[in-house]
């Protein structure tokens, strides 16, 4: 029997894959890997004094990179449950203090309100069975601040009709078996239910996007 929260998941990524995931992205990219994520998380448009949660933070490298831009008084906060990414994490943030982990899903109900100026979520969206990215939602509607941006780096959603034969079975028998229910849905619709609205989409490689989405 699986120990994973998700059995019939791929996002959630364990053992020697996890512990090496950076390079592991590095090498299938041939090296691209890092400057797409440069670019994507240059495009939030991060201010110093931001206080930003990384949803499903992983090794912390886009937590790393959104320190970057930020003074002592932002911060960022990664959410993660992973025991191998979590060891990562705290290796690789180790003696930033403005940089800190919190051990807890993402899809069940975190303490708190309106704490957060930006929140972030890098290809894990996809990976959830559709109640618990509902879930998700709900700890970004408590979370982010008026006028704060939830960005969603992830597979660029499309009408059904829109999607190739060739993508409905990359996304179905390769990736993730809920990544082609999660690039049909109607997000605007969604995302309206939870007091949030879409205001940017960037595409930055074939079917990937960085799309933000703002509460009302």
């Amino acid at each position: 029997m699986s120990d994973k929260f998700y059995p019939d998941s791929k996002v959630e990524v364990r053992g020697v894959e996890a512990r090496h995931y950076d390079f592991f992205m590095n090498a299938i990219s041939l090296g691209t890997y890092p400057f797409f994520l440069k670019k994507a998380i240059n495009k939030m448009l991060i201010q110093p004094d931001d206080v930003i949660a990384d949803f499903g933070a992983g090794s912390g490298r886009n937590a790393l990179l959104m320190h970057s831009y930020l003074s002592d008084k932002g911060s960022v906060v990664g959410y993660e449950i992973g025991e191998e990414m979590i060891a990562s994490f705290r290796k690789n943030s180790e003696g930033i203090p403005n940089i800190s982990l919190r051990t807890q899903r993402v899809d069940e109900d975190i303490a708190g309100e309106k704490i957060y100026d930006k929140i972030l979520m890098s290809f894990v969206l996809h990976g959830l069975p559709h109640e618990y990215r509902l879930a998700v939602l709900s700890n970004v509607q408590k979370l982010l601040k008026k006028g704060g941006s939830f960005f969603i780096l992830d597979y660029t959603p499309a009408p059904k009709e829109s999607v190739s034969s060739v993508r409905k079975f990359l996304f179905t028998k390769v990736e993730c078996p809920h990544s082609y229910d999660f690039i049909i849905r109607d997000w605007n619709a969604i995302f309206k239910e939870y007091g949030l609205h879409v205001v940017k989409q960037q595409t930055f490689m074939k079917w990937v996007s960085l799309i933000e989405v703002q509460a009302d």
